[in-house]
């Protein structure tokens, strides 16, 4: 009786620590799954969901959190596994792959949504810098048709960020003319000539981060696709050591 009784407080001594080692790695995982949304949270404030750039910020914010999450997830699911006849860790998985379910078709989404915001965002970047451009030619059409000094000075002295107007010109009307309009065009042309390369470049890094994000959101996918529930719950723990399995 003696060592019956001694086996029997052996057996609950084990299944104690095993049901707190369980709720460690638990809580554990709640931790890194809370930090991970937080981390996104935080990153969709200040909240414009219609805009572009706020569509790549809180993607780069959900790509960056789904390895912390993801092995949050784990931990939960590795939980139940160490103690199976704790109904509340049952529970607490099922929801935690449920939404690993969900999580893993938002991360294929993103992979068209990325590209799509991508393209808005880098189109309306070339889209004001056009516009500036055409600004830029229509103070040297608007220059090039003054007629006399006043007309040139009062001009000038409308524009936005027009520059100091001495009070007197060291040259006739028509030589500061034509310097300004040569100043003018050079910078037109100078700036015209930097777009181009400068435009490339972005298209450039835009396709290489797009494609990293693509590659990170299929294989973050599959991971959180893998927790997915079961059909069946398993067997409890003391069903499969009576059969010896």
């Amino acid at each position: 009786m003696a060592v019956d009784s001694d086996v029997l407080l052996r057996k609950k001594l084990s299944e104690r620590q095993q049901w707190q080692l369980a709720v460690f790695v638990a809580t554990a995982g709640w931790v890194l799954i809370g930090t991970a949304l937080s981390s996104i949270l935080f990153a969709s404030f200040p909240f414009q969901l219609l805009q572009p750039e706020f569509q790549l910020r809180l993607i780069s914010a959900i790509l960056s959190a789904c390895m912390p999450l993801l092995l949050g997830c784990l931990l939960v699911c590795a939980a139940y596994v160490l103690d199976l006849d704790d109904n509340l860790l049952y529970d607490r998985a099922q929801l935690v792959r449920q939404a690993s379910r969900w999580f893993a078709i938002l991360l294929l989404l993103i992979v068209p949504l990325q590209l799509f915001a991508g393209m808005r965002a880098l189109g309306r970047l070339q889209a004001s810098e056009s516009e500036g451009l055409k600004q830029r030619r229509q103070v040297i059409q608007r220059l090039s048709n003054t007629q006399d000094e006043q007309e040139m000075r009062d001009y000038i002295a409308s524009l936005p960020d027009h520059p100091q107007i001495p009070e007197r010109f060291d040259a006739p009307f028509p030589v500061i003319k034509k310097r300004a309009l040569a100043n003018l065009n050079e910078q037109y042309k100078i700036t015209e000539l930097n777009l181009k390369p400068v435009r490339a470049q972005r298209w450039e890094r835009f396709l290489g981060e797009a494609s990293r994000n693509s590659v990170q959101a299929v294989l973050m996918a599959i991971g959180f696709w893998a927790l997915r529930p079961s059909k069946k719950r398993p067997r409890p723990l003391e069903w499969c050591k009576s059969r010896g399995l």
